[in-house]
């Protein structure tokens, strides 16, 4: 990445994971998202401090789709009972 380029790809990766927090926190529930968020920033720093950078993301997202995968799992028992 050079310094003052702009790029498609630039802000990608930031919004792929607004909308994956987003979705595991509720769209309906900004308060849960929020925290959802913070937690997940949290994360993204400790992964920083103590465990390979290149893999942060991959590890974040891999989480995410398994948080989706099973609250909207969730959901959808919630909703047959």
């Amino acid at each position: 990445l050079y310094y003052g380029n702009v790029s498609f790809g630039t802000g990608l990766v930031y919004g792929l994971k607004i909308l994956f927090v987003t979705a595991v926190g509720g769209y309906l529930s900004p308060l849960r998202a929020a925290l959802g968020a913070a937690a997940f920033g949290m994360a993204e720093s400790l992964w920083a401090g103590y465990f390979p950078l290149e893999w942060r993301d991959a590890w974040i997202y891999l989480f995410l789709v398994a948080m989706l995968v099973l609250i909207g799992a969730g959901r959808d028992q919630a909703k047959i009972a």
